[in-house]
C-alpha cells in the first residue's frame, strides 16, 4: 500500500462518508509509507459529475487515462478541505491541479 501514488475515491462530497473514506484509505496507505510522499486523492465526480450506476466504471477509465498518459488531473473546485477530515494526521493529499504522475523506482500504482 506505501508504493500507490493515486487513489480515484468515491468522494462523494458529503460530511459524513468522506471522512469514513479517508480514515480507512490513510490506515491502509500509511503503512510503511514515507512523510514526504503523501497519496494523491481524487474523485472523477469533482469532473464529470455523478453517474449512478456507471460512477465506477467512469473512476476506472479516469484512472487508466491518468496512468496511459502520466498526468494526474486536479479535482475540480476543491478549495477547502473537509473539516472532518485530518489531512495533517493521513498519508493523503487531495489532487488540486494537473500534475505530472509521482515519479518512484518501480511502476505507476492507482
Amino acid at each position: 500500500p506505501s508504493q500507490v501514488q493515486y487513489v480515484e475515491a468515491h468522494g462523494t462530497g458529503t460530511s459524513l462518508g468522506d471522512p469514513i473514506e479517508a480514515q480507512a484509505l490513510g490506515a491502509v496507505l500509511a503503512e510503511s509509507r514515507a512523510a514526504d510522499a503523501p497519496c494523491a486523492l481524487g474523485s472523477v465526480k469533482s469532473n464529470i459529475g455523478h453517474l449512478e450506476a456507471a460512477a465506477g466504471i467512469a473512476g476506472i477509465i479516469k484512472v487508466a487515462l491518468s496512468l496511459r498518459h502520466g498526468m494526474v488531473p486536479a479535482s475540480l473546485h476543491f478549495q477547502t478541505p473537509n473539516p472532518h477530515i485530518p489531512f495533517s494526521e493521513l498519508p493523503l493529499r487531495v489532487q488540486d491541479r494537473l500534475l505530472p504522475w509521482p515519479v518512484t523506482p518501480g511502476p505507476r500504482l492507482g
